[in-house]
């Protein structure tokens, strides 16, 4: 653990006053909490708690630490499945190619449960960037017109299409009160379904084999329906992870 993150873990763990966006968001709890700036999170190899070579930029990555509540690490499939780290003007990100690079961690999740996140979904006909391990669904997908929206049994389509870029994508997976939006603007709001993912994949989703061209920043997910204020809090530590302005 890098000695920047190890600090921010214990402030958090005591009470510190004037905490940063990465410590405000560790103290909401998360239960999924990636953050790609951290490299001391993020090995090459395929090993979780036993990786031993750490991620450097343009190396492939096939273990990463979730910082959640939940602890253990999202691993890809197999050393051709591994994203690879990227950076640039201070950024960092996880570049998977749309073939046949994921990962995944694999946990309870129940509904209302709520993800916020910064990423680059790359191209028009991008499937879904995040989705489920035991069943297709807690996916936030794009269609081949780069329309955002969310699934999990029925397609609740977000609020407007994107372009190529960064965005902050905020997920409600709550059945029948569902809603997305993007970069903190206006809700869409319907029906995303029941289904349970079984946990969580980066890059597409294990159980539908299906694959998407992403630049991924950061993360954070929660089993709760988090206030407005969590809400504000996750939204800009995500923003600022992919230098993505309000």
């Amino acid at each position: 653990m890098s000695m920047s993150l190890a600090m921010e873990l214990s402030l958090v763990a005591g009470g510190g006053a004037g905490l940063n966006l990465t410590q405000q968001t560790l103290a909401l709890n998360p239960v999924v909490m990636l953050d790609v700036s951290q490299l001391a999170t993020m090995w090459q190899d395929r090993g979780g708690a036993a990786a031993t070579t750490p991620a450097v930029v343009d190396s492939p990555v096939g273990t990463m630490k979730n910082l959640g509540t939940i602890g253990g690490y999202f691993l890809a499939p197999s050393d051709a499945a591994r994203p690879t780290l990227r950076s640039a003007a201070g950024l960092y990100w996880l570049q998977f190619n749309g073939t046949n690079q994921i990962m995944s961690l694999t946990f309870a999740v129940t509904q209302p449960f709520v993800r916020i996140s910064a990423v680059d979904p790359d191209n028009a006909n991008s499937k879904q960037a995040f989705g489920g391990v035991t069943a297709n669904a807690g996916a936030l997908y794009m269609t081949a017109i780069n329309h955002p929206g969310v699934y999990s049994g029925n397609a609740l389509s977000g609020p407007a299409d994107i372009s190529t870029g960064v965005y902050v994508f905020e997920e409600r997976h709550n059945n029948l009160s569902s809603r997305v939006r993007i970069n903190a603007g206006s809700y869409a709001s319907g029906t995303a379904g029941a289904t349970l993912p079984g946990g969580m994949s980066i890059g597409g989703s294990v159980s539908a084999s299906a694959y998407s061209a992403l630049l991924f920043h950061a993360v954070s997910m929660y089993l709760s329906d988090i206030d407005a204020a969590s809400i504000d809090i996750a939204t800009r530590w995500a923003a600022s992870k992919g230098g993505v302005t309000l």
